[in-house]
């Protein structure tokens, strides 16, 4: 008998909220309404998230032929361990631990089709995304595996506002529109070895590490 009566209760309870429910939205005002204040809120997050991608593209420099963007530096810490200092172009200097044997530039660079542009001055621009660095042998390689999620160390350079990074957009139109070209930029991988110096040129048409000192002369040669 009581359960009787709690299932009528509970049934007449579900048919007076499915009453109050068809009487609000026989009128579909609220589903215009809905829909608008939806558009409304996607439009002003598309607006927020295009101002913050052109404010990371601001970052990006321009390119004039083959320019020496960054020069590298490695002092020996301990064995595979070392201090890097890296000064960019525009004289920002940055000194991080790194470990492995080799290293590499990482580079994201932004050029527009010529024949779009009607023979309008298009430099290409670019950012230095990236230090990548590893080791010599697999067995290394694995170990670092283990310990990390990623083999290879890559010391990420560029910190996007908000977390929102212009990179991922600029591929997607690489993708879909044939105006816009978005490449990475990626140079050999060279030594490191104490006291050796680098220059890291860059190019529309790829990255270079170029030895500057003795030392770093000498790593090169034994290595060609």
């Amino acid at each position: 008998m009581v359960i009787a009566v709690m299932t009528l209760i509970v049934a007449i309870v579900a048919l007076v909220l499915l009453w109050l429910a068809g009487r609000l939205l026989i009128d579909m005002r609220w589903l215009i309404g809905w829909l608008k204040g939806t558009l409304g809120l996607l439009l002003l997050s598309g607006c927020i998230g295009t101002l913050i991608v052109g404010w990371d593209l601001w970052h990006y420099h321009r390119l004039h032929n083959e320019t020496v963007v960054a020069t590298v530096s490695f002092t020996e810490a301990a064995p595979q361990q070392y201090e890097m200092t890296l000064t960019d172009g525009k004289a920002t200097k940055l000194t991080v631990p790194v470990q492995g044997d080799l290293w590499r530039a990482e580079f994201a660079v932004v050029s527009v089709v010529s024949d779009m542009v009607n023979g309008l001055a298009a430099e290409p621009i670019y950012r230095l995304q990236a230090i990548q660095s590893r080791y010599l042998t697999l067995e290394q390689e694995q170990e670092q595996e283990q310990e990390q999620e990623q083999g290879s160390q890559r010391l990420i350079l560029h910190k996007p506002y908000w977390r929102i990074d212009s990179w991922p957009v600029l591929l997607w139109f690489n993708d879909h529109v044939s105006a816009l070209q978005a490449q990475e930029k990626l140079t050999s991988y060279m030594p490191m070895v104490d006291g050796v110096i680098f220059n890291v040129l860059l190019s529309g048409d790829g990255a270079r590490a170029e030895p500057v000192n003795e030392a770093a002369k000498a790593i090169t040669e034994k290595l060609n």
